[in-house]
């Protein structure tokens, strides 16, 4: 793909590919951004420009992508191996981990000695909504890229997802019973890209107000609903059922605001 194709992140693109002309690769990344950042699309781009084609079915190219709570102790090993080997066509062996976030620490532990003594001719690729959910000694041990969001037009569904979420929040903050804000909303929640949209529309709707509530003395409070959002986001990402997820985010909005 050429840079033309990420118009949201040319120019992060182009850094990287100067570094590539360079000779100026780093031996680990992580790229970091939010759903719509389209961080998969933006690997894959790299990647083509590391080894000069394209790179589906290539040998020397490994992407693990999961759903699952974590990454798997042979798909690490798989990582492990890939990166310890010599590539077999282009210059340079690379691995791709999609949903990076989700990796245990104890896992991350067991990537550590393969970022410490990296080969000269393997790259790793971590892709992370928020790289803060790795741990310090991977991300001083990788160069972070930071996407920007790819602009899209919303749907109508996704529109009214996002409203029903805003509307979810004034229930709670009218003091709705638990009762009745599951029967209101309990289609909502119950599919998983639905809970995406309603916690990213909740999470935009508080930050707008942190700010007033920071004159008013309620900051603390609407920070308190934003780590609950952010954490419910989390369970959606590792794999936690989303009517569980967002019925237990109800639960502790309840508590806060």
């Amino acid at each position: 793909m050429e840079s033309s194709d990420f118009t949201a992140n040319v120019a992060q693109l182009s850094r990287l590919k100067n570094n590539i002309e360079n000779g100026k690769l780093a031996h680990a990344y992580i790229f970091e951004g939010s759903k719509r950042a389209d961080k998969l699309g933006f690997a894959h781009a790299f990647v083509a420009e590391v080894i000069g084609g394209d790179i589906k079915n290539h040998p020397d190219v490994l992407e693990i992508s999961h759903e699952g709570i974590t990454i798997k102790n042979e798909e690490l090993t798989l990582v492990q191996e890939k990166l310890m080997t010599a590539p077999m066509l282009a210059n340079y062996n690379i691995v791709i981990i999609d949903g990076a976030d989700s990796i245990t620490p104890r896992a991350q532990n067991r990537m550590l000695k393969t970022l410490e003594e990296p080969r000269t001719d393997s790259i790793i690729i971590l892709l992370s909504e928020n790289s803060q959910n790795l741990l310090p000694t991977v991300r001083s041990r990788c160069l972070t890229v930071r996407l920007n969001d790819v602009p899209y037009e919303k749907s109508e569904e996704t529109l009214k997802t996002e409203a029903m979420a805003r509307q979810l929040l004034t229930d709670v903050q009218n003091g709705e019973p638990f009762y009745k804000l599951m029967k209101t909303y309990e289609n909502a929640i119950a599919v998983k890209q639905d809970a995406y949209v309603m916690l990213d529309a909740m999470q935009e709707m508080l930050s707008t107000i942190f700010v007033e509530a920071a004159i008013t003395g309620e900051a603390e409070v609407i920070a308190d609903a934003i780590e609950a959002i952010q954490r419910a986001n989390r369970d959606l990402r590792i794999g936690v059922n989303p009517s569980y997820a967002m019925k237990n985010l109800i639960i502790k909005l309840e508590d806060i605001l």
